[in-house]
């Protein structure tokens, strides 16, 4: 091989470098300006360099775009602080809003498309520091929690381990559900000393086919939301076993983005792995409650059943369309009830509706059967029974007393009382809801707001009425759609029928000592 140095060149370099007294040479990085680049140098090195200046000039412009939209952000505030004084109430405030905080999520997403790669991981850093501080914590308490009530329980070789069945929805809450069970549940249920488990659904109605293949369990659990509970007991109930079934009790574990049924089972909780846990260890508690469900039948359709309502008017189509506004924060839900109010008003929805009273509610069944008498007890009841008491002919059953009422409303809804949850009285009913059509397009923007909260709230002003059963008649042609436990179903005349006390579902057993003291005050 060839040196690039001459013969005297390199015994000078030998003697000013002897072999062994350099151990490592480090890099030279030189910095030239485009118009001081050497000719001499390599391609790739002469557009590295141009790239470096390139993003140099970047730079300075983001750093000025920022500064920009900072006093972007700084005149958005001065108009809401006009407007805010000049109008108290009224769709201008609104609209003010809406323009700032199009400035404020524009700026962000600017923010979050260019920012520099320190800014990334600080925030990266932040939110998984934030997650070890309360996640994590939380996580080792319930754990341990757990440990000092169930760990010590011993388990008898001869009795067989109870089976659970748990059909998770890993689609819920935008796709975070598998991993919120995975860290927060799934732990305690398997050192509970159940044999569990764990069905995934894959797409939406699966869980209605799964339930009808269903072997015999101990407990079914339900980890998802809203519509994950409604597919488990629709699947459950149309079973043809579902009298034997029905008496399953099942759990919710809350991870969906609407869970209803949760603030009925458990405490409130701000906290998610708060909330998760405590559901868990509610079911490993074993207290149970009757909830009531509607039995929803169209025409040609096969039943679908419910354990919160059926909605149907212009706050469910509304609310529907939330998440099409996304980049307006929290004034989404405004938003949509606002730009729903540019359509005919006022906006009424027309129906004839047949319905029945509420009836007497039966004595509870007692949850331990007695034990079966011998044969000759059983045959000598039989003999006494026949030969003693006389042949009873059938009595003509009395015609039902049906009423009927047209009505215009702006929603109608017809809810459980499991939300109100009344474990002592005496009559079952569901609550149907008629609203006034004739409400300003403030008021309902307003009101629609509350009604994402409480979908089934019946505001002041509205016709109460309380049946055991309906029969809704819808015209042809007939706008807007069903909302079925926050499910979407086609708007069809149906027949809605009240099952009192259907299902049991385990509940935190302080919220059910709360339900029993508020019955008794």
């Amino acid at each position: 091989m060839s040196h690039p140095f001459s013969g005297s060149q390199l015994s000078g370099y030998k003697q000013a470098f002897p072999s062994g007294a350099i151990e490592r040479c480090s890099y030279i990085k030189y910095h030239y300006s485009s118009a001081t680049i050497p000719k001499n140098l390599t391609y790739n090195i002469t557009k590295t360099i141009r790239q470096d200046e390139w993003h140099a000039l970047h730079l300075r412009r983001m750093t000025a775009g920022f500064m920009g939209m900072a006093v972007a952000i700084i005149l958005f505030g001065w108009i809401i602080g006009v407007l805010g004084c000049c109008w108290d109430r009224g769709l201008m405030q609104y609209v003010a809003g809406l323009l700032f905080l199009m400035g404020v999520i524009t700026c962000y997403e600017e923010l979050h498309a260019k920012k520099p790669r320190f800014l990334s991981l600080l925030h990266y850093q932040i939110h998984e520091g934030a997650a070890f501080l309360t996640k994590y914590p939380l996580r080792r308490y319930f754990l341990q929690r757990f440990h000092h009530a169930f760990g010590n329980q011993l388990i008898p070789a001869t009795v067989p381990l109870k089976k659970a069945t748990v059909f998770l929805n890993p689609a819920a809450c935008k796709g975070k559900a598998g991993n919120l069970f995975e860290k927060n549940a799934a732990p305690i249920l398997h050192l509970s000393g159940l044999d569990v488990t764990v069905v995934k659904t894959d797409y939406e109605g699966q869980a209605k086919k799964l339930l009808e293949l269903m072997e015999n369990t101990d407990l079914i659990i339900i980890a998802g939301g809203d519509g994950t509970v409604q597919e488990v007991i629709t699947g459950l109930l149309r079973r043809a076993d579902e009298a034997a079934f029905s008496k399953i009790p099942i759990g919710f574990i809350p991870l969906g983005k609407t869970c209803t049924l949760s603030h009925t089972l458990y405490p409130e909780s701000t906290n998610q792995v708060q909330h998760i846990t405590n559901a868990t260890l509610a079911i490993l508690k074993g207290e149970t409650v009757p909830l009531d469900v509607l039995q929803i039948k169209g025409e040609k359709e096969q039943p679908v059943f419910a354990v919160s309502g059926l909605r149907w008017g212009s706050y469910r189509d509304a609310g529907v369309k939330v998440s099409k506004y996304w980049y307006l924060g929290p004034l989404k839900t405004k938003a949509a009830h606002f730009f729903s109010t540019f359509k005919e008003w006022p906006q009424k929805h027309q129906a004839a509706l047949m319905y029945l009273g509420p009836t007497e509610r039966p004595p509870e069944e007692p949850d331990e059967k007695p034990s079966r008498p011998p044969l000759y007890v059983r045959l000598y009841r039989r003999l006494r029974s026949y030969w003693s008491s006389p042949k009873e002919f059938p009595q003509e059953v009395a015609p039902e007393d049906w009423e009927e009422l047209k009505l215009s409303t702006i929603e109608l809804s017809i809810a459980t009382r499991n939300r109100q949850l009344d474990l002592t009285r005496t009559e079952d009913f569901m609550d149907i809801c008629i609203e006034a059509e004739s409400i300003s397009k403030g008021e309902f923007v307003h009101r629609g707001s509350q009604k994402m909260r409480d979908p089934h709230m019946c505001p002041d002003g509205s016709q109460c009425i309380q049946a055991s059963r309906c029969i809704l008649q819808l015209p042809e042609g007939a706008e807007g759609s069903f909302g079925i436990d926050n499910e979407e179903y086609e708007a069809m005349p149906v027949e809605v029928k009240l099952l009192p006390r259907k299902l049991r579902f385990f509940c935190d057993p302080r919220t059910r000592e709360q339900m029993l003291q508020a019955a008794v005050q």
